[in-house]
């Protein structure tokens, strides 16, 4: 069951890749997700992780603006500064 969600979530975000402005959030997104597991305060780092988990369902559903939003959420609340999410 693992395997085959992997395989499912890896296909999506490969579909995500061809989507460019959507990829790059997501890759973002995804970059500073080690960040924050590394956080001390758990009530920040689960606030910063549902924020990622909002952003790339955001580009999932094709709203790159959310996803954007999302993801400077995410770094404002775990106090991630660069890693700017770029665009078109």
């Amino acid at each position: 069951m693992k395997k085959q969600l992997s395989l499912v979530l890896l296909a999506s975000a490969l579909g995500l890749a061809s989507l460019p402005a959507f990829a790059d959030c997501v890759s973002s997104a995804q970059a500073v997700e080690s960040d924050i597991s590394k956080l001390s305060s758990q009530v920040k780092k689960e606030k910063a992780q549902r924020s990622i988990s909002l952003a790339v369902e955001s580009a999932q559903s094709g709203n790159e603006a959310a996803c954007e939003k999302h993801f400077k959420e995410a770094k404002r609340i775990a106090g991630i500064r660069g890693e700017a999410v770029s665009s078109r």
